[in-house]
């Protein structure tokens, strides 16, 4: 999911306006990969919003 995330910021030129962050259990291991959204407070499970999401964020 970093992969694809990183590719999108790379197309979207969002490197600088954004941070992109790996890290490790943010609870809810057991639902699979999560993407949190910040100042927002968002956390999403297998994502499927992010390109809406950042899009109203700019």
């Amino acid at each position: 999911m970093l992969m694809a995330f990183a590719k999108e910021f790379e197309q979207q030129d969002l490197f600088g306006r954004f941070a992109l962050v790996q890290t490790g259990c943010m609870g809810p291991c057991f639902e699979g990969p999560i993407a949190a959204v910040f100042p927002d407070n968002v956390f999403w499970t297998w994502p499927r919003q992010t390109r809406g999401h950042h899009k109203r964020s700019t």
